[in-house]
């Protein structure tokens, strides 16, 4: 049942945050229907149909539980040159913005859950987003080169971009350097804004103060790292035993872009590597592992525990860089969310009584 005796106000917002296999979905639907809540979903890659498996996107049962929205929005692309991605950070935040205000009209209260703190922290503050169209010839000199060089360039532009989560996407590292290219900006300024430093959580004085768009309360979930890494390869499991490879093979066959799709995030990149080396080489000898991360070839097995590997990397550059936030609660479990969720709407009340 809804909470009845706490009222919700325009400008407030609840978001639900968290490192991967987390169970910000979980939570997120729980909290937003005892709140009378309606979810906005923050993932860069459920905005894609077609893409559940690869994506971790809950199902069309749950989505029943509580309304959701900005998923299944947008058509993978067939065709992709690289850099700028069918669906912008500028266009995610129309999408959300837009949803926010028709779940207010409603007399209800949105819920912004998801682990794209990108997409979280644009929608939250007045974050600056560059227009930058995209520059081909630029881009596929880019793309002649490993994304350890394309690294190195990043880090030389700004070495604030080395605590980047993103920062072993070169699709992402290539799009970062091709606005600093037309912008002469450090990235950190758009990529990493927070109105914090980045190191010690202390006001940062040479960064980019930031405006608050909504009145928000950031509940990031809290896992220890051994139960969340447990997690993670269990929902790796249970994923290809639900068809996650055929997914990304369904994908491919009806014309897809590889490319884009090895791009997109971990699942997808590892498997079509795995895909391409079964008609492109044969398996290496017995017990033998290809590099890591991301490298195609060796068997299923192989594929799979690296993938896993992969994940608890990414996991570690999630919280490290949650740890460095001062503006997020963080909770353990829904009835820790139910009381900072009171909290902080009776606080308003009292504001605006």
């Amino acid at each position: 049942m809804a909470e009845n005796n706490v009222k919700s106000h325009d400008n407030q917002v609840i978001a639900i945050i968290g490192p991967t296999s987390s169970g910000k979905s979980d939570m997120a639907i729980k909290l937003a229907k005892k709140f009378n809540g309606e979810i906005v979903s923050a993932d860069s890659r459920q905005i894609y149909k077609e893409l559940n498996l690869c994506t971790g996107k809950i199902t069309k049962k749950e989505q029943n539980i509580v309304r959701h929205h900005c998923l299944d929005i947008v058509t993978p692309p067939k065709r992709w040159k690289g850099g700028v991605q069918p669906f912008t950070l500028a266009d995610y935040r129309t999408c959300a913005d837009r949803a926010i205000q028709d779940i207010w009209s409603r007399g209800k209260v949105p819920f912004l859950v998801g682990g794209t703190q990108l997409y979280v922290r644009a929608v939250l503050y007045d974050y600056d987003i560059p227009s930058v169209p995209p520059d081909h010839e630029y881009r596929n000199r880019l793309e002649k080169k490993s994304l350890a060089v394309l690294q190195k360039q990043l880090y030389q532009a700004d070495t604030n971009m080395r605590d980047w989560n993103d920062r072993d996407n070169k699709r992402r590292v290539m799009r970062a350097l091709e606005i600093y290219r037309a912008t002469k900006r450090k990235p950190s300024e758009w990529y990493l804004q927070t109105g914090r430093s980045l190191h010690s959580g202390r006001d940062d004085k040479e960064g980019i103060g930031m405006t608050k768009r909504y009145d928000c309360l950031q509940l990031c979930i809290d896992v220890p790292r051994a139960t969340l890494y447990k997690r993670i390869d269990k929902r790796v499991d249970e994923r290809i035993k639900k068809g996650m490879i055929r997914e990304v093979e369904r994908l491919r066959k009806n014309g897809v872009s590889k490319k884009w799709l090895q791009g997109l995030g971990l699942e997808s990149r590892f498997i079509s590597e795995y895909l391409d080396s079964l008609s492109s080489r044969p398996l290496p000898a017995a017990g033998k592992m290809a590099s890591l991360p991301g490298s195609a070839g060796g068997s299923r097995k192989e594929m799979i525990e690296r993938l896993k590997f992969a994940i608890h990397h990414y996991a570690r550059r999630q919280l490290t860089w949650y740890r460095k936030q001062n503006d997020i609660t963080y909770v353990t479990s829904y009835s820790q969310g139910v009381r900072n969720i009171k909290k902080f709407m009776m606080a308003r009340m009292h504001l605006h009584a």
